[in-house]
């Protein structure tokens, strides 16, 4: 790799990696990594030569419309992290690539739509789960990475979040049942974030990355994100009335629902409790604050009055199939139909949202439980913090109001 003519044959590629196929262009920077893993000592020749910063150029590089210019490639996508990996093995190599921070660019790849259906089938097969154990490795070995990786992660979920919350407003506001380009930002959007949850599968496997995420905010993105996650309007009912089995599946069902649980499960088995209870309890609130709205607001349609028990306890959800019209949605048009449609569709939703994150209560309990028994009976400051949270007012009255729902 020495030799000056192999060493121009890998800048160029890499400076014009769009000219060139992908496939091509992968192979070299597979190569490119297989000869740093095998003798490090060339890493101190590829930074030198330029190689190194050809190559990092081209992970974020973008063309004159922004898009990036990567091509859309697997193998090259697979082996972009292996490289940044490779490029780090000594102190020196670390210190410039994180002077570069490639990261972003990377992790932009997971939600643009240039690398997903219908545009391109780059990312199928679960690519992200295997880019996963390639971030992993880089926070392990390179610590000085590791809050880059991190930011780069947890950025890229906050942006999707409020890609999410754009796209169900406008969603909302548009006057055409079928859509199309609703509908294709729709799809992507559930693939962007089915990749998010692949990637995350992967690096909380490693304990020592749960702290750092947690505190960058990956618990508030994922849960900015699942709400997304779910249409609106005619398309979520339809999704809830077309569902195979109703009395298992949930209005939320999908893959990536799935996808996204399991990752917020291997976060919170590894963080202390108190750190996430008071999180998920506001998050409570606020979800059944929105329900007795919705409620409310679907009641007041029919002048329903609310239903309440012997002693005066309202039960926001008692009687309401009665203000939900006995008609196929494709009977209910937008003009007269549009606000109980609305209506039905919000609290739907809501419902499912809470169902959602009390699951994710219960799990938070059940392993600060699990994880007390195999401590032993001796009470520790974790310990004594989730239990008085459990004990508090405030929770005594959310599982109140959640009973009643």
């Amino acid at each position: 790799i020495r030799e000056p003519q192999l060493t121009a044959c890998l800048i160029e590629f890499f400076q014009h990696a769009a000219f060139y196929d992908g496939i091509l262009v992968a192979m070299a920077s597979s190569f490119l990594s297989d000869i740093m893993n095998s003798d490090p000592q060339v890493v101190h020749h590829v930074h030198n030569s330029g190689i190194g910063k050809a190559f990092m150029a081209m992970c974020s590089s973008v063309d004159d419309d922004g898009e990036p210019c990567l091509p859309t490639v697997p193998e090259l996508i697979i082996s972009v992290p292996n490289v940044l990996s490779a490029l780090a093995l000594t102190s020196e190599g670390a210190k410039r690539v994180e002077k570069a921070n490639p990261f972003p660019s990377l992790v932009k790849i997971l939600y643009h739509p240039k690398y997903v259906m219908p545009r391109s089938n780059c990312l199928l097969n679960e690519i992200s789960s295997v880019i996963g154990p390639s971030f992993d490795e880089i926070m392990r070995h390179v610590p000085s990475l590791r809050s880059l990786v991190v930011k780069a992660i947890v950025g890229g979920m906050k942006d999707l979040a409020k890609l999410g919350a754009h796209l169900l407003r406008r969603e909302e506001q548009s006057l055409t049942r079928h859509d199309e380009p609703l509908v294709t930002e729709r799809s992507c959007l559930m693939q962007y974030a089915m990749n998010f949850g692949h990637l995350l599968e992967q690096i909380l496997q490693t304990d020592d990355h749960c702290g750092p995420l947690l505190k960058a905010g990956v618990m508030e993105a994922m849960l900015d994100l699942h709400p997304c996650l779910m249409g609106t309007s005619t398309e979520f009912l339809a999704n809830a009335s077309c569902a195979s089995c109703p009395s298992i599946s949930t209005l939320c069902h999908t893959t990536t629902e799935s996808t996204m649980q399991n990752a917020f499960r291997a976060l919170i088995g590894n963080v202390e409790p108190q750190k996430i209870l008071k999180k998920l309890t506001t998050r409570v609130t606020k979800t059944l604050r929105e329900i007795e709205t919705t409620e409310a607001e679907l009641r007041g349609l029919d002048e329903s009055p609310q239903a309440t028990a012997d002693d005066g306890t309202k039960q926001p959800l008692k009687g309401i199939l009665r203000c939900i019209p006995d008609q196929e949605l494709f009977l209910l048009d937008r003009d007269s139909g549009c606000l109980r449609i609305l209506c039905v569709s919000r609290l739907l939703r809501t419902v499912s949202l809470f169902q959602m994150q009390m699951n994710f209560l219960c799990t938070v309990i059940r392993c600060a439980s699990q994880r007390s028994q195999d401590s032993g009976t001796g009470w520790g400051r974790d310990e004594r913090e989730w239990k008085k949270e459990l004990s508090s007012l405030n929770f005594e009255n959310l599982v109140k109001r959640a009973g009643l729902v």
